[in-house]
């Protein structure tokens, strides 16, 4: 009825982007998460409301993916009205609980698309968490922000109701609308000389791992303080360099030492881009997957000084950058898999891989992901403050592992999500050590 009322379609039609992800269930537990320490209490009751009213603002965020006989879709739930999309858990220890809520896995195809949990001790910390088929963690900012100003708009007006976005597209169609038939081709020639270059010369390094059970989940999270940040900055200035490309060459020098990979391994690190970057204002019309992946390959050679690393980095970031960064087709996205079967789809991803494998990449190489800035005024609920903020990428499973940053306030958090049974946490530990030892 309410669907009806606000002419709200019950069935969406699904996106290239959604059906890809969908498709990594065996890598990763597809969520997506922002957790923000506040100063003093929410108002919880409230709070839930505006989570309600969000799923009728993004209706998509109001659906169940289906992966239904021939075509995926989704599907409007019937249930929103019922369901409580925000929990209060009181807490004496709110930085474990905090981990533990973010390590629980969730069921993709039934929980809500979006859900939250205030834990509440001398101050609340707010963690919400989406799931990473209907969304990047660009759109989990950008759902933040929408979040924040409807929870600023009920404590005005109680009885408030957002205008609903029906037609947002969520496809990336407004992206390939703004390039030209010559870059197209230029994306395509691009994108042929860097699947061959992703697997010769053959191998990787990787992170260690067991394998075996993942049902016990953990993160490791790890913040820069302001005052290291202030000193990276001017560092990065004075190179000539992004800060982005600082903590880069950071993480190639903590990993090389960590893993010690044979002479004449590849050094290549999984790099995601936020592709709004192409988008008039850097947003998108809906709430929606813009991230794609490519491999930063910096040779064989770590280089003997930090300087000398970071100077590899830059080169061929730079290289990216003036070359379509992200557009590049992927291994799989020379197929649409939307027109399959769902099963069909995910066989083929599967058989995709092996092929990968037989060629010569054998093992998958770590993943950095930095998923940019929050800014306060996104963060803004009310009158209550916010001391600090972060995201975190996905719980990845073995062989796979990445390592996610994200930045408040200048002061930067890593995170890493793991399987416990899978991944030493001393490992973990260790990367981040020395990750941080090589910050110049």
């Amino acid at each position: 009825m309410v669907n009806a009322l606000l002419k709200i379609p019950s069935r969406f039609e699904s996106v290239k982007s959604d059906n890809g992800v969908s498709c990594s269930c065996a890598i990763c537990d597809l969520q997506i998460h922002c957790v923000i320490v506040c100063q003093g209490h929410l108002d919880h009751s409230l709070l839930n409301r505006a989570m309600r009213l969000s799923f009728d603002a993004e209706p998509i965020l109001g659906c169940r993916f289906i992966e239904g006989k021939w075509r995926q879709f989704w599907q409007r739930r019937d249930d929103l009205d019922r369901l409580e999309l925000c929990s209060v858990a009181n807490t004496t220890h709110p930085e474990q609980d905090v981990v533990g809520y973010l390590a629980a896995p969730l069921r993709p195809y039934d929980d809500p698309l979006a859900q939250a949990r205030i834990f509440r001790a001398g101050n609340d910390t707010l963690c919400i968490k989406a799931n990473h088929i209907v969304t990047d963690a660009g759109g989990v900012k950008e759902y933040v922000r929408l979040l924040s100003s409807l929870y600023r708009e009920l404590k005005r007006d109680s009885t408030y109701k957002p205008p609903v976005n029906r037609a947002g597209r969520r496809s990336q169609s407004p992206i390939a609308a703004l390039l030209s038939v010559s870059d197209k081709l230029r994306i395509y020639a691009r994108s042929v000389n860097l699947w061959r270059g992703a697997i010769n010369p053959p191998g990787n390094w990787s992170f260690p791992s067991r394998g075996g059970d993942i049902d016990e989940r953990t993160f490791l999270i790890r913040r820069i303080p302001p005052e290291v940040v202030g000193r990276l900055r001017v560092y990065s200035r004075r190179s000539g360099c992004t800060i982005n490309d600082v903590l880069t060459a950071s993480f190639f020098r903590a990993f090389y030492q960590l893993l010690t990979p044979p002479p004449n391994t590849p050094l290549r690190l999984g790099i995601t881009v936020d592709l709004r970057r192409y988008l008039p204002g850097k947003t998108g019309e809906a709430i929606a997957n813009f991230a794609n992946l490519f491999l930063l390959d910096i040779g064989t050679e770590i280089g003997d000084t930090f300087d000398e690393t970071l100077r590899l980095v830059q080169r061929r970031m730079d290289w990216h950058k003036k070359n379509y960064i992200g557009l590049e087709l992927t291994k799989t996205s020379v197929f649409n898999f939307r027109w399959l079967p769902f099963p069909w789809a995910r066989w083929l991803m599967g058989r995709i891989g092996a092929f990968n494998r037989l060629l010569g990449q054998k093992i998958p190489p770590p993943w950095l992901t930095n998923m940019g800035v929050l800014h306060e005024e996104g963060l803004a609920f009310g009158d209550v403050g916010v001391t600090d903020a972060f995201l975190t990428a996905p719980v990845v499973f073995p062989p796979f592992f990445a390592v996610g940053i994200s930045t408040f306030q200048d002061a930067i958090t890593m995170s890493a999500g793991y399987c416990v049974h899978a991944v030493a946490s001393e490992k973990v530990e260790r990367l981040f050590d020395l990750m941080e030892e090589n910050l110049p």
